[in-house]
């Protein structure tokens, strides 16, 4: 018999108990999963995967946004809740001012305004009270741009709310106009006056009524406005009460065609 190489028997003995021992732990250890029909090899998947796991996300096409129809309504915006509410004067209250004049025209002058509901309309009357007299006259109807406002002198101060819009901010520019009435009575085209002013702070209420509130301070020039020449103007300033929703407050300088005093100050002293 011929006798065998020891180290190739050593080989193959190391051999047979590495394929024995690879044997014993599919036995025990590995279950088998059925294969679905059709699926490809375990090479095949391998290699797959490996090829799913190197795509890169850069190299796909960012997705297109959806495209809002043509005829689709334009997005809603959102409501404008900064500022302060302006709410128009409710029917039944009175309104006090003290009113001061430079020169003294008039002395212990008081404006007291009342609202009352006319036909529908908010309709404001006024009682203007001095030292030797007084006198009653209606005002105007509460709403922008009535017709009634043509005849305002200074007492139409207390009608300015019904021009600012439904809030009022720091820093709002507010501007209106309305008929300067004739002499005798009347309109005229091109005959105006003009306001034009800017929220420029809010300050604590120095006044009896609602003291230490906050006001809004409006800075302002009254133009008196023909055939588009400036025929005067007074700086007149507003502090607007967002708690009583009117103002507590207004103060006019420089000499106007329809006033006798430099300086007129008007300051809430009651609400009832």
């Amino acid at each position: 018999m011929k006798q065998q190489d020891p180290l190739a028997l050593a080989f193959i003995g190391a051999a047979l108990a590495l394929l024995a021992g690879l044997l014993l732990y599919v036995v025990l250890f590995k279950k088998p999963e059925p294969a679905a029909a059709g699926a490809p090899g375990t090479l095949d998947s391998l290699r797959k995967a490996v090829e799913s796991a190197f795509d890169q996300p850069r190299d796909k096409p960012a997705p297109v946004p959806p495209q809002r129809a043509a005829n689709a309504p334009p997005p809603a915006k959102a409501a404008d809740n900064t500022g302060w509410p302006v709410w128009l004067p409710p029917e039944g209250m009175t309104w006090v001012y003290r009113v001061t004049l430079e020169p003294p025209v008039w002395q212990d002058a008081v404006l007291e305004y009342r609202t009352i509901r006319r036909g529908g309309a908010l309709v404001v009357l006024t009682e203007f009270r001095h030292a030797k007299g007084s006198m009653s006259f209606e005002l105007g109807t509460v709403a922008r741009g009535h017709p009634s406002h043509a005849n305002m002198r200074f007492p139409g101060f207390f009608l300015y709310t019904t021009y600012f819009g439904d809030r009022i901010r720091l820093g709002q520019k507010i501007a209106w106009e309305w008929p300067w009435q004739l002499p005798g009575g009347g309109i005229k085209a091109g005959r105006v006056k003009r306001y034009e002013g800017t929220v420029v702070e809010a300050a604590s209420n120095p006044g009896p009524v609602e003291p230490g509130t906050t006001l809004l301070k409006i800075d302002g020039t009254l133009s008196y406005i023909e055939d588009g020449r400036v025929e005067a103007r007074a700086r007149e300033m507003l502090w607007y009460s967002g708690k009583s929703g009117q103002l507590a407050r207004v103060e006019r300088v420089g000499r106007t065609p329809d006033e006798n005093a430099t300086r007129i100050v008007a300051q809430l002293v009651e609400l009832r």
